[in-house]
């Protein structure tokens, strides 16, 4: 590691790599952080990528750009406000380590959950399959 032994035109020799910055998924700035109910028309369902219990998860684009999870809610499944409230909950979780909550379409059935897409798929899906297998937990 030459940065430790040399300089390199530098005016104090480096004792460690810099840390890289960390992007931090979950934050869309200012103007889309706080924003809660998106119209519908923002979303772009492209993909299916599973269904569940609950509804089906759709990879999309939000405003044409932003890659994003759209989770559909199967009427009858539960109820608007008791949805809302645990909505409300999920969205003020921010952790680079949790999945975040970018915003819902409630104003019409089935609802939309929109929240951060995950590339390398389900949790389940990354642990069963390629590197996830080669993780050990003791």
């Amino acid at each position: 590691m030459s940065y430790t032994k040399n300089a390199l035109g530098l005016c104090h020799v480096l004792a460690r790599p810099c840390p890289k910055p960390e992007p931090q998924m979950w934050d869309l700035g200012p103007e889309l952080r706080d924003k809660w109910e998106i119209p519908r028309t923002q979303i772009q369902l492209i993909k299916k990528l599973g269904q569940g219990n609950f509804g089906e998860v759709y990879y999309g684009k939000w405003c044409n750009n932003i890659e994003v999870a759209v989770k559909t809610l199967r009427e009858g499944t539960m109820s608007k406000q008791a949805f809302l409230q645990e909505a409300a909950i999920m969205k003020k979780f921010r952790h680079k380590r949790l999945v975040a909550l970018y915003a819902v379409c409630s104003q019409q059935e089935p609802v939309y959950i929109v929240q951060e897409y995950m590339c390398k798929g389900s949790l389940l899906e990354f642990l069963r399959n390629g590197e996830g297998k080669a993780l050990h937990f003791e």
